[in-house]
């Protein structure tokens, strides 16, 4: 009793990795409280497990790390959209972003049907997935735009039945990191001291239920190695991979540009650059692949 637990294998997907509470037997059969909208649940022994423990967090982490992805929704003429929502945050600020947060996925709708169609298990609605934008696709193309930031006109539109609707969903990985997807740094490979690589992935999850921050693939041979904790200890930034007056290609209105870099800002988690191109001075906010990459080995022709 007062065990925390997480459900999983049930048929209704939407509880499988809620966490909860134990409040004691009931039969055959344990009884959790689970936060709203869920409640109080009696489960089998078989469909729980001990929840994991809950991991460090750096002092210089960033934010929650995450991915997006596109739910396209063809429902019927009145068919229920399925999901439980609320908005979030419920009263924002001048100017500050909202969303729909996921409290619940229904057992019948079109979001289900959608799920059963989707084979890759991550690109499914779940729990706690954040709904930032909506496509109402049933407006000519040319006249169809993403309405994102907004949860009252996002919510506005999913209740209008309009159909095909495209959800634009943001999905929190884990805890806040330091080091984000792509970014360069240095692993600590016990006798064979700090290695250069990147970061692969954020919160893979262990066989125990447990997650480990980062997998690393390193530079040297290849091989991947994983950071069991967001610590000093085991990885850190690695150093700036492009000095004063290199010539680089930055992300710039559409396309990459040759660009002369002209300063190097070396912070705590990310680095930073100033890069020239042509007579103007630019910004790339970090050394990551999106923003800058180094000019090609080879040219046409050779």
């Amino acid at each position: 009793v007062g065990s925390m637990v997480m459900a999983h294998s049930l048929k209704t997907e939407s509880m499988n990795g809620a966490g909860g509470r134990v409040k004691g037997a009931k039969g055959d059969r344990v009884t959790v409280v689970f936060p709203p909208p869920l409640g109080e649940k009696a489960l089998r022994p078989e469909n729980l497990k001990v929840a994991p423990n809950m991991p460090e967090i750096h002092p210089d982490a960033r934010e929650p790390p995450s991915f997006t992805f596109e739910a396209l929704l063809d429902r019927k003429k009145g068919e229920h959209l399925g999901l439980s929502l609320e908005p979030s945050p419920q009263a924002p600020k001048p100017g500050q972003d909202s969303f729909l947060r996921v409290t619940g996925v229904l057992a019948e709708g079109s979001i289900q049907k959608y799920n059963e169609g989707v084979k890759e298990a991550a690109l499914r609605l779940c729990q706690n997935d954040h709904i930032v934008g909506v496509v109402d696709c049933s407006v000519p193309e040319a006249k169809r735009k993403p309405v994102c930031g907004k949860s009252d006109q996002i919510l506005r539109i999913i209740q209008t039945g309009a159909t095909p609707l495209v959800l634009l969903v943001r999905r929190i990985l884990g805890p806040p990191l330091r080091f984000m997807n792509g970014q360069r740094v240095m692993a600590n490979c016990g006798e064979k001291g700090w290695l250069d690589g990147h970061v692969i992935n954020v919160w893979e999850s262990k066989p125990d239920g447990n997650m480990d921050p980062y997998v690393i693939r390193l530079k040297e041979n290849g091989h991947v190695v994983c950071a069991p904790k967001d610590s000093d200890q085991y990885v850190k930034k690695a150093d700036p991979l492009f000095k004063v007056g290199d010539e680089v290609m930055c992300h710039r209105q559409g396309s990459y540009q040759k660009a002369i870099v002209t300063e190097i800002r070396d912070l705590k988690v990310l680095t930073s650059y100033l890069a020239k191109v042509e007579k103007q001075v630019i910004e790339v906010p970090e050394e990551l692949n999106q923003f800058v990459r180094p000019t090609a080995r080879f040219t046409k022709g050779t």
